[in-house]
């Protein structure tokens, strides 16, 4: 067989194979290295963090530092709505987090259950509070103002985050800045004349008339005062010269 015939039959076969693919809607799109995924039906999940200054935190280390292992509850809302079971986005009703760190005035927290997910298109708000609470009524819950032993234990902070315009998958940590929801009462003794150094130590510290509880409510994120009304001993340094209750 000459040259010339096998080239002749060769382009032959080639054009054939051409028309056969496109007969059958068969086309090869070339690879575009700047071609990118579309990720809007991703998953997001939501980081939290919490910057806190010394008037707007719990009564540790100074009033401006977090715990290890602090817990925090999260509801996540739809935009816009209040506190209410109709309005939580995703389910995150109530989620458990822990602060990651301690004695820090930053610190991430991590999640104990689930993780919250940004919903996909929507825009949220969260609300948060410190401490977790695992049973609720109606968003309330009540403190123990009687026993001033642990201050963190009583001392409410609570945080409403809605970024002005809401949250969504691509606004990044939310930050929530917890605020006080009630007063701290201090005080400290000098020791002077006819009262030494050595007197005070061990010293009870007694406030009259002051409310043994409140009820904290996190749909409108305050603490009203209830409960009996009779005296409250201080939460007192064992050298007696300071103290506070909340």
């Amino acid at each position: 067989v000459q040259p010339t015939k096998i080239n002749k039959f060769m382009k032959l076969k080639l054009l054939n194979i051409l028309l056969l693919l496109a007969g059958s809607d068969l086309f090869f799109v070339p690879c575009n290295t700047n071609d990118e995924l579309d990720d809007s039906s991703a998953s997001v999940t939501v980081q939290f963090g919490s910057q806190i200054g010394e008037l707007n935190t719990r009564t540790i280390a100074g009033g401006d530092q977090w715990a290890a292992n602090d817990k925090i509850g999260i509801f996540m809302l739809n935009h816009g709505q209040p506190l209410d079971p109709g309005n939580i986005s995703g389910g995150a009703e109530n989620s458990e987090y822990r602060a990651e760190t301690g004695g820090n005035a930053f610190t991430s927290f991590f999640p104990v259950g689930n993780d919250i997910y940004y919903p996909v298109i929507s825009k949220v708000d969260f609300i948060a509070y410190y401490p977790y609470q695992l049973s609720l009524t109606d968003y309330c819950f009540d403190v123990d103002m009687s026993n001033q032993s642990v201050p963190e234990g009583i001392n409410v902070l609570y945080a409403h985050e809605d970024n002005e315009n809401g949250y969504d998958k691509k606004s990044g940590t939310v930050n929530l800045k917890f605020k006080h929801l009630m007063s701290k009462l201090s005080f400290v003794l000098i020791p002077g004349k006819g009262l030494s150094e050595t007197d005070l130590i061990d010293l009870e510290v007694r406030i009259s008339s002051f409310f043994s509880a409140a009820t904290v409510n996190l749909k409108q994120g305050d603490a009203t005062a209830n409960g009996s009304v009779t005296d409250i001993i201080l939460n007192t340094a064992v050298d007696g010269q300071s103290g506070s209750a909340i």
